[in-house]
């Protein structure tokens, strides 16, 4: 957020229900749901459908390797999890990442 804005941090336990339906590796009934948001200007919708692209980057050459939301999400999954984003132009955006809640 080059103009400063608020970055929030929350978590709650979610059901089943409220994980991402095109998420097919769903296997427990519990998630934990971690959600990063930030006031910033949002993610251009043309660059939102790469963001978890390896090697994707809108940083300057040296300045980042494109592999973080790539690597993350490769991650999550194998705990059969899964993230999304949310985005509203302008406004900011959310991340959310849903890891399945332990017994």
């Amino acid at each position: 957020m080059p103009d400063g804005g608020r970055l929030l941090i929350a978590s709650t336990c979610v059901n089943v229900d409220s994980v991402p339906a095109d998420d097919t590796r769903r296997t427990a009934s519990t998630f934990v749901r971690v959600a990063i948001s930030d006031t910033g200007s949002g993610i251009d919708p043309t660059v939102l459908q790469h963001v978890f692209e390896p090697f994707f980057t809108t940083k300057a050459k040296g300045m980042g390797s494109g592999l973080g939301l790539a690597v993350s999400r490769q991650i999550i999954e194998k705990h059969a999890g899964c993230i999304d984003v949310r985005n509203n132009p302008e406004k900011g955006c959310t991340f959310r990442f849903f890891f399945p809640a332990a017994s």
